[in-house]
């Protein structure tokens, strides 16, 4: 079976056949992450019946960004995931690691609130057609999904919006539109030659001393699908994380995210995650 109409259907419809996936180098439902610095963040999704997963099966995203001027920084993003199903069918199923399509992208922070990026993710994955653990990575998180695609060179470009809440609390609000372009390099005739998504998402952060805390809710939809209601070829999350400040530097969080579109929630109940950000000097 092909992975390619097999995978993008999940993105579609979010797994709701089952059976048969935001090109950023972070997710939309998570802090700021460090100007300079390197982060990682660990993503486990709480699949349901028949897809029952094992405890370690997860996806980890290692990334960093590193300032080329004072307005432009250069980003990169490695993405692996592990994947093995729980009881009975696990053999079925081939290698369980698989590495991603890395992220490579520039930022430019055009104003103080704004910030523009754009990025691609070269085809450099392990994938094939008895992997098992770029289905996990993609179930972790769908808005990043196209790391976990074969045969697919997604482009991507978002712009970012900041701005303080005038409570005297410090919390700001970041707003988030993206497009991200699949490209499809195969060799099936019958597959669409690219296929694009329109990324969305809002992210509010509250400091409370050294801890951070963070809501929000994000939303893809496929542009290029022509049959259906936008209900139909769209998902969203919500999202909340925690992270505490240790050494000026360190920020260690957690976070959880939860299907709103129920042929995401009849397959994932929910995704947990964990991260780690260090600034640099």
């Amino acid at each position: 079976m092909s992975r390619i109409p097999w995978v993008l259907s999940l993105s579609f419809l979010v797994l709701s056949a089952l059976g048969v996936q935001s090109a950023a180098a972070q997710s939309y439902l998570a802090p700021e992450t460090p100007r300079k610095g390197i982060w990682m963040e660990a993503m486990h999704p709480n699949m349901k019946d028949p897809f029952k997963v094992t405890a370690p099966s997860s996806a980890w995203f290692f990334s960093g960004r590193y300032p080329l001027t004072h307005q432009l920084s250069g980003v990169l993003d490695v993405p692996v995931a592990y994947g093995r199903l729980d009881g009975e069918g696990a053999s079925e199923w081939g290698r369980e690691t698989v590495l991603g399509n890395p992220y490579l992208g520039v930022e430019l922070a055009a104003t103080d609130r704004v910030q523009v990026e754009l990025g691609v993710r070269p085809p450099l994955n392990t994938v094939n057609e008895e992997s098992f653990g770029d289905v996990v990575g993609f179930l972790a998180d769908p808005f990043r999904g196209e790391a976990f695609m074969d045969d697919v060179v997604p482009v991507s470009g978002a712009v970012t919006f900041k701005q303080a809440i005038p409570s005297g609390m410090g919390a700001d609000v970041r707003a988030r539109a993206g497009v991200t372009t699949a490209i499809y390099t195969g060799d099936e005739d019958d597959l669409n030659q690219t296929t694009t998504f329109l990324d969305y998402g809002m992210f509010a952060t509250l400091p409370v001393g050294i801890t951070r805390l963070g809501a929000g809710v994000s939303g893809r939809w496929d542009a290029t699908e022509d049959e259906g209601k936008f209900s139909d070829n769209s998902i969203h999350q919500l999202g909340l994380s925690a992270d505490v400040l240790f050494l000026d530097r360190f920020r260690p969080g957690i976070s959880v995210h939860v299907p709103v579109d129920k042929p995401y929630r009849d397959s994932v109940g929910s995704t947990i995650g964990l991260y780690l950000q260090v600034a640099l000097p």
